[in-house]
C-alpha cells in the first residue's frame, strides 16, 4: 500500500474498493484473499503508466521482516540454491496461491513460479522476482546475475526495473516465471551464511505456517504475533488482542483456560530472542534491551541475569 501511495495512488481507496481493510496490510496474522490482492493490483496498474516503476516503488518498501521468519532466513542461507530452497520450502508465507519449485541440473539452478490466481496481474509475479533479485544481489554481489529470466509478460514492460539488477532480456513464454542462474554460481558459499540462524529462521517459518491453520493452538498463535510485534514496535497485550480481534481480558481469559497467560509468553519470546541476540550478534546490552521492549537497561538486565545466571558479556565469554 505504501508503494502505491509513494507513486500518488490512493492505496487505501484502491483496497476498500476491491473489498479490503487497509487496516489489515501488515498483519501477519490476517490473510489477504489472494484473488482480491489480484484484483488489488489490476486496479492499481490502471492508475499509473509506468508499471516497471510502480513495481520498483512496491520492492523499495519490502524488507526482511516483511516475511515473517522467511526474510531473515533467507539472508542467512548458506547459497543462493539453498535460499531458493528456502523459498520453495516456506511459499504458504508469501502466497497460498502460488507454488514455487526449484530444478537442478548439471549447469544450471532454476527457481520457478507457478500462479494458481484466476485473476491475472503480472505485478506481484515482477515484485517477487525484484525482490529475489534483490537479496541476491546484496548477498552475492552486482557480478552475480541470472542466466536467464522467463516470463509471460512483453520485455519491454518491466524491463526497465529489472536493469537495476543486471538484467537486460527476459525471454518470453506463457505460463512459465523462472530465474536461471549457473549453477556454479548459485552453489557458491555466501559471506553472510550462517546455519545456526537460518535453522531458527526455519522452526520460526514452520511454526508461524501452523498458525495459518484457524484451529491452531492459540498459544503458538499469541508467540508469533509478539515476536513479530517486538521485531517492530514492540509489544502489549492490548495490540496483541487487537490483532486477534479480541479485547485483552478475552485474550487472557482463552490464554489462562489452556494453563498460560500473556505474561509468560511474552517472557519465553524474550528469553528466546535475547539467546539468539547473544549467540548471533556483537549488539550492547542497550540495544538488545531495547529490541526485547524493556522499558530500561536496568530491568533487562536484572531480567536476563535471572534467565541465564549472569551478565551479557559473561554468557558471552562462556559460549566463545
Amino acid at each position: 500500500m505504501l508503494g502505491l501511495q509513494s507513486m500518488g495512488v490512493d492505496g487505501p481507496e484502491i483496497f476498500r474498493s476491491c473489498g479490503l481493510n487497509p487496516a489489515d496490510q501488515g498483519k501477519s496474522l490476517v490473510r489477504i484473499d489472494a484473488a482480491k490482492m489480484q484484483y488489488v493490483w489490476q486496479v492499481a496498474e490502471q492508475h499509473v503508466q509506468d508499471k516497471a516503476r510502480l513495481a520498483e516503488s512496491v520492492v523499495s518498501f519490502l524488507h526482511a521482516g516483511s516475511f515473517p521468519g522467511l526474510g531473515f532466513g533467507l539472508y542467512a542461507s548458506e547459497s543462493i540454491r539453498d535460499l531458493f530452497e528456502r523459498l520453495g520450502r516456506y511459499a504458504t508465507i508469501l502466497s497460498n496461491a502460488v507454488e514455487i519449485s526449484v530444478t537442478v541440473t548439471a549447469k544450471s539452478v532454476s527457481l520457478q513460479f507457478v500462479d494458481r490466481r484466476d485473476i491475472q496481474s503480472y505485478l506481484t509475479n515482477v515484485v517477487g522476482i525484484l525482490y529475489v533479485l534483490r537479496v541476491c544481489r546484496e548477498l552475492a554481489g552486482p557480478s552475480i546475475v541470472p542466466r536467464e529470466i522467463r516470463a509471460p509478460w512483453r520485455n519491454e514492460e518491466y524491463v526497465s526495473a529489472l536493469r537495476i539488477y543486471g538484467v537486460n532480456q527476459v525471454k518470453r513464454q506463457n505460463d512459465e516465471i523462472m530465474l536461471v542462474y549457473e549453477r556454479s554460481e548459485a552453489e557458491r558459499s555466501l559471506p553472510s551464511a550462517n546455519a545456526q540462524l537460518s535453522a531458527y529462521q526455519d522452526r520460526f517459518c514452520e511454526d508461524y505456517i501452523s498458525t495459518l491453520d484457524e484451529l491452531a493452538h492459540l498459544p503458538m498463535r499469541v508467540k508469533v504475533r509478539i515476536t513479530h510485534e517486538l521485531a517492530r514496535a514492540g509489544s502489549s497485550i492490548v495490540t496483541t488482542a487487537n490483532s486477534f480481534h479480541m479485547s485483552p481480558r478475552t485474550l487472557q481469559r482463552k490464554l489462562r483456560d489452556l494453563g498460560t497467560c500473556y505474561r509468560e509468553i511474552l517472557k519465553e519470546v524474550r528469553q528466546e530472542l535475547a539467546l539468539e541476540y547473544t549467540i548471533h550478534t556483537e549488539m550492547s546490552a542497550t540495544q538488545i534491551a531495547y529490541l526485547l521492549g524493556f522499558s530500561g537497561l536496568t530491568q533487562f538486565s536484572q531480567a536476563y541475569r535471572d534467565w541465564f545466571g549472569g551478565t551479557l558479556r559473561e554468557r558471552r565469554s562462556a559460549l566463545r
